[in-house]
């Protein structure tokens, strides 16, 4: 959306630079040059808040769930002191913010709400409900039956495995179901995601393609295999493995720090004896799948704010601001770039 850039490493290999209008291209050339801020890459992601989220925030047309993970950001920004701050920063910051817990209900409650008015899920299971609910009564009273007329064998034999029967159905009882369109859109989802798990065959895709392909690249995040859409996609353009030619097309791409990042500790050969089978992306690796570094980072800050709320405030279930990535399954996809405006 243009909201915030994420680029690799701690905030303070970036101080004294003005990141709001720095190129892609420049940082990286910056980093590679310096030994000390290629170590430093892998550590963390530092985000920046970009000036049009002060100066005309209606332009970005938000949802409900990416302005309220917005707000989160501006608010880690408010009590760093900077609009550049990383994600380590974030979480120490907020480990005495007893109020964070409220900016995560405000998030889950926004996707929730966006979550019904899709209209993908209806009641079900009514049925099942009552035929539950009967089942255990029935157990109970000849629990007291059995046990008034001293016929303990049947209460075990007869008694105690309905009333567990009973329980266990109820317990794993689904009152609300994927409707007729929730199947539909869950079959977008799934179809998505097997697309970018071997999208390798499309080889008749031109650059200008990977705009969108950096966009799909914050799903793979969201589903978890970001890791493996960066290997399928790497065999659809080798021309990824090129930092140079990265540099010259692919700077404002989300894909381009998912991929440059990679050689700031590595030796990099040239494109002909450069072998990409070798490119490890997983997150122990200490460069690349920048997608993976924010899954981990904002599951940390998320356990950092259930630890700083008032347990009586705070009930740690629903969304998350990680979800799978971030912004997954709670919605906040494209509230970012990787590095992008």
């Amino acid at each position: 959306r243009g909201a915030i850039a994420i680029y690799p490493g701690p905030a303070a290999m970036y101080r004294g630079i003005d990141m709001s209008r720095s190129r892609n291209a420049d940082i990286a050339q910056l980093i590679s040059n310096d030994p000390a801020r290629a170590r430093d890459a892998g550590k963390t992601s530092t985000i920046v808040i970009l000036p049009v989220v002060y100066d005309n925030p209606q332009s970005l047309a938000l949802s409900q769930s990416e302005r309220t993970a917005l707000d989160l950001l501006v608010k880690a920004s408010e009590r760093i002191g900077s609009p550049v701050f990383d994600l380590k920063q974030m979480d120490k910051n907020f480990s005495d913010w007893s109020k964070g817990y409220k900016y995560q209900e405000k998030f889950t409650n926004a996707c929730s709400s966006e979550f019904s008015m899709l209209g993908a899920t209806s009641a079900c299971g009514g049925g099942a409900f009552a035929a539950g609910i009967c089942a255990a009564i029935l157990a109970f009273l000849s629990i007291v039956y059995f046990g008034v007329i001293g016929n303990l064998a049947l209460v075990v034999l007869i008694s105690v495995p309905m009333m567990f029967a009973s329980v266990f159905a109820l317990s794993y009882l689904k009152l609300k179901g994927l409707n007729d369109n929730g199947q539909r859109l869950a079959g977008q989802v799934v179809g998505l995601k097997r697309y970018m798990e071997d999208f390798s065959d499309f080889r008749d895709r031109g650059v200008a393609d990977l705009t969108l392909w950096g966009r799909y690249m914050v799903y793979a995040t969201a589903f978890g295999i970001s890791e493996k859409a960066m290997k399928q996609l790497l065999k659809a353009y080798p021309q990824l493995a090129d930092p140079n030619w990265l540099d010259a097309n692919a700077s404002d791409s989300l894909l381009y720090w998912s991929y440059r990042s990679w050689y700031f500790n590595h030796h990099y050969a040239g494109p002909a004896s450069f072998d990409t089978n070798s490119m490890d992306f997983s997150p122990s690796a200490n460069f690349g799948d920048i997608g993976a570094q924010l899954e981990s980072g904002f599951a940390d800050i998320q356990s950092t704010i259930a630890a700083a709320s008032p347990s009586s405030s705070y009930s740690g279930s629903g969304g998350s601001f990680s979800g799978g990535g971030f912004g997954g399954s709670s919605g906040g996809s494209g509230g970012g770039s990787f590095g992008g405006r």
